[in-house]
């Protein structure tokens, strides 16, 4: 099962980190607000209702080879967020994101990793758990709000600096909603999330693409709001090597 090892621990990185891929396509703009501050109020005030949510997808990493998973989210809004992923029934990353502090267990190698929010937000823009779990579920990250965003209805894209990054969002118009993210990072790298919308009230199937040009492919195929006794285990074996998520 080593195989899973690489793409099993970058995708609970980006899990963890939610850092937000180019669209393709430009959607109409006819219905979408003219001014940056009354769209941000739109995109703020349509927010998901649920205290509890569980999600699963199966997943492809595209890399040198094609390798399939499952990821299983659990979510306590504004107060946990728990993942594992894994393929036949094997874990290979277990992940635990609380309020000031981030965990990622790997499996495969035996590594657990951590990291304060604080760190993370010198990184990318993840200010809050509700920021974090919006990114995830395609809903607007309100405590991004603050930031120096500028609205070009033409090309139906949100841009604002962040640190030393670049944040530019894609919209679509009928009915308003996020399509894309993506932040370039100041070495040049891009990392980007891409959403596909169905019937479900959060994106059916969410491609991530990686500086690499690697993908990783989400396909939703559980959606459970409020679901009933969520649990979050997270439990670290006493022989695993401890490290800190990013080095400075």
């Amino acid at each position: 099962m080593h195989y899973l090892a690489k793409p099993a621990l970058i995708l609970g990185l980006l899990l963890l980190v939610a850092c937000p891929r180019k669209a393709r396509k430009i959607s109409p703009t006819g219905d979408l607000p003219t001014t940056t501050e009354a769209l941000l109020a739109r995109l703020s005030a349509d927010q998901l209702t649920y205290t509890t949510l569980a999600l699963f997808y199966k997943g492809t990493f595209l890399g040198e080879r094609r390798q399939n998973f499952n990821l299983r989210l659990h979510i306590l809004k504004d107060s946990l967020i728990w993942l594992s992923a894994g393929l036949l029934g094997i874990e290979g990353v277990r992940g635990l994101v609380r309020s000031d502090s981030a965990f990622l267990i790997q499996r495969l190698e035996k590594v657990f990793y951590y990291a304060s929010l604080d760190t993370l937000r010198q990184l990318f823009p993840a200010y809050s758990l509700s920021d974090i779990a919006n990114i995830l579920l395609g809903r607007w990250p309100t405590g991004l709000n603050g930031l120096p965003w500028h609205w070009e209805p033409s090309s139906s894209t949100l841009t604002a600096p962040y640190q030393q990054a670049q944040l530019r969002a894609t919209l679509d118009a009928a009915p308003l909603r996020l399509t894309s993210w993506e932040v370039s990072l100041p070495t040049g790298a891009t990392i980007s999330f891409a959403y596909e919308w169905g019937s479900q009230p959060i994106p059916h199937k969410i491609t991530v693409t990686l500086p690499s040009d690697e993908k990783i492919l989400l396909q939703l195929s559980e959606f459970q709001p409020h679901a009933p006794d969520l649990r979050f285990p997270f439990h670290v074996p006493t022989d695993y090597k401890r490290q800190p998520l990013f080095r400075r």
